[in-house]
């Protein structure tokens, strides 16, 4: 409800726009079956960049991920325009990408990450900063016990089309690759892989910190401070943007 809640306020005039996946789409109707007939469904197909008739000089382009098993359809989202790019990744475990993407999605101007937590703790179906709940991206236990238990059937599982009750040829790709436990699982991991030119940090709790690492809990402050240090020691070059409600960001 959290992420779809608004569109009951936008949902009331003349068939108000919805870019998002299939599964997406079909537990929205089930939720809300009365938006049927008030939205719009621009249908994303992962991999497959759209040009949003909506927004003109927009391409956006979808990419899954794990968010847990009630999270049908969930994904990472690409907007590019004017030669910028901006990659959302919402909030995830794990992301689902084949070899090929990488490329698309290496580079962007910003990467606006979730970043619910420093250190894991997968149950939340979120991912964390580091894997440990010292500086290095090594894998601890928590989160390396979690992901040897999972497996390509659990993690693509959310991503079945109901009504079909099949994957899509996107995930046939995916398996044949590499194994689950390969995909990112931390954002060190993904800005190793991707390298942005900036990270905006968002939606960070640190509830999790404390309650089962004994970490504190970081203010805006504190947590900027602590991220940059993280990120030095990796020798990872991202500029890193703190975001403020209501403020504009401007690309540069």
């Amino acid at each position: 409800m959290d992420h779809t809640l608004q569109l009951q306020v936008h949902g009331k005039g003349n068939a108000y726009p919805v870019y998002t996946s299939q599964s997406v789409f079909e537990t929205l109707i089930g939720s809300y079956p009365h938006l049927e007939k008030l939205v719009t469904h621009i249908p994303l197909e992962y991999g497959r960049s759209l040009d949003m008739q909506h927004a003109p000089g927009f391409k956006l382009t979808a990419f899954p991920v794990y968010h847990g098993p009630a999270a049908k359809g969930a994904s990472m989202l690409c907007f590019e325009a004017g030669g910028k790019k901006v990659l959302f990744t919402g909030d995830l475990f794990s992301t689902l990408l084949r070899t090929r993407d990488l490329g698309t999605l290496a580079g962007p101007d910003i990467l606006v990450a979730d970043t619910n937590n420093r250190f894991p703790w997968p149950r939340t179906n979120h991912w964390s900063f580091s894997g440990t709940p010292g500086e290095g991206v090594s894998r601890g236990s928590i989160l390396t016990e979690f992901i040897d238990n999972l497996s390509w059937e659990s993690l693509t599982a959310p991503h079945l089309r109901s009504k079909s009750g099949r994957r899509e040829a996107y995930f046939g790709e995916l398996m044949a690759e590499a194994a689950p436990g390969d995909q990112s699982c931390t954002i060190l991991e993904f800005l190793r892989l991707i390298r942005p030119a900036g990270l905006m940090p968002v939606h960070y709790s640190g509830t999790e910190d404390l309650k089962y690492h004994g970490e504190p809990r970081l203010d805006p402050a504190e947590l900027e401070s602590w991220l940059k240090r993280t990120m030095e020691v990796q020798e990872i070059q991202t500029n890193l943007v703190m975001p403020v409600s209501g403020k504009i960001y401007t690309i540069p």
